[in-house]
């Protein structure tokens, strides 16, 4: 693992465990999904392409969407209708 990929994986870990410790599944599962996304184009089975950056912004939105609404003490709402994914490497 690079360290780069390092850097990113252990605070996605730490808010995966966290969000899932108070409550928060929906930020838990989709923090758990980018994690695996980092992980998979370290491994080389996802291109480290537009598409897969695009995924990962658009994750990283929606999550300090989620974050905004437990600081407004507001519920958390799953990942509003959206698919990420990024395409596996043939």
């Amino acid at each position: 693992m690079t360290d780069s990929v390092a850097a990113l994986k252990r605070p996605l870990h730490t808010l995966k465990g966290g969000a899932r410790m108070a409550g928060i599944s929906a930020m838990g599962d989709l923090a758990h999904e980018l994690e695996s996304l980092v992980i998979q184009i370290n491994y080389g089975n996802v291109a480290s392409d537009d598409r897969a950056r695009g995924v990962a912004q658009q994750v990283l939105d929606e999550l300090a969407r989620m974050r905004e609404q437990v600081a407004a003490g507001r519920p958390v709402a799953p990942a509003r209708g959206r698919r990420f994914g990024a395409r596996r490497r043939p």
